[in-house]
């Protein structure tokens, strides 16, 4: 069952409990450091606990468990603290893959997060088998998602339900992370046949959300 009520039809469930920082024989209690209910470091934005000497970088802060984002973390505090090049670790649009078959893989908000967000969203989708999957017989279907501000016409977050999403998605967090408008995208000439070219051919929104005007119908999804 879906947080909207619908129903999944599955092969196999995977269940996945989670995790929780490992810290309970840190000596954090001894120290004064502060943590959350689930055990986690608690930090600001420049990874500094409550204790001003005391950083903490990784899972044990518990925003976003994975290991990119972990060195990132690290490289901030060595150049912040040893290196007299302060910056901070911007976690907006963070890339993430789930290596399933076909793969998944996301970046920026998604359209819960961007309609909640933004007063006006387009919301591009697209479901196809590409040419190679037909030649070869595979009934594997693609799905790819464009989140869009109306007012503006950024790319707020893309999602991909594709073979090699992971690696998609790598060079898309560029361009999103970049500011890249709906119109830069359908500015670049496709590669065909490729998954990629059904995202510069999305031409018109499947559904438009638009809380600035109550009487304004959605298009048909």
């Amino acid at each position: 069952m879906t947080e909207q009520g619908g129903r999944l039809v599955a092969d196999q469930v995977l269940l996945a409990f989670g995790r929780t920082p490992n810290t309970t024989s840190l000596g954090l209690d001894r120290a004064g450091v502060k943590t959350g209910p689930d055990g986690a470091i608690i930090v600001d934005a420049s990874s500094r606990t409550n204790i001003p000497n005391i950083y903490a970088v990784g899972d044990v802060s518990n925003q976003f468990n994975l290991t990119p984002v972990a060195i990132r973390e690290g490289h901030a505090f060595a150049d912040s603290v040893f290196g007299k090049k302060a910056w901070q670790v911007d976690y907006s649009n963070v890339p993430t893959a789930v290596f399933s078959s076909p793969e998944i893989g996301a970046v920026g908000l998604t359209e819960l997060e961007a309609r909640a967000q933004y007063p006006a969203v387009d919301v591009y989708t697209v479901r196809f088998r590409s040419l190679k999957a037909t030649v070869t017989g595979n009934c594997e279907a693609s799905l790819l998602k464009v989140i869009v501000d109306c007012t503006t016409d950024r790319i707020l977050g893309i999602h991909i339900f594709a073979e090699e999403a992971s690696e998609i998605i790598q060079a898309l967090a560029i361009a999103v992370g970049s500011g890249a408008i709906m119109k830069d995208f359908l500015s670049v000439m496709a590669v065909h046949p490729t998954i990629g070219e059904e995202i510069v051919a999305m031409r018109t929104p499947t559904v438009r959300y638009d809380r600035r005007d109550a009487s304004s119908p959605l298009l048909a999804p």
